[in-house]
């Protein structure tokens, strides 16, 4: 189930951007990708390509597989993202 955005997403998915955040600080980056996934879930909301952006960055030495992944659903999302190209050559597309 998709959450809009508005306000309350904003607000949302900053918390859920900062925890995951702190979660990949730890280590935990199990815990980083569900605090990432839920962020990127809220439509319309300012940071939803940046989730998927950050969850792919964290995952890129212990999972390129998983991080490509992430970086193909931004692509898709947003090809006008700042380092779409950037990501594009990391999965190689």
């Amino acid at each position: 189930a998709k959450s809009s955005g508005g306000k309350t997403g904003y607000l949302r998915q900053m918390i859920l951007m900062k925890l995951a955040q702190d979660a990949v600080q730890r280590g935990e980056l199990a815990q980083a990708r569900q605090w990432y996934d839920q962020a990127a879930e809220i439509e319309g909301s300012p940071f939803q390509s940046e989730a998927l952006a950050q969850a792919g960055l964290a995952l890129e030495k212990t999972d390129r597989s998983a991080a490509a992944t992430y970086y193909e659903k931004l692509i898709a999302k947003n090809e006008r993202y700042p380092l779409a190209d950037v990501l594009k050559e990391r999965v190689g597309k």
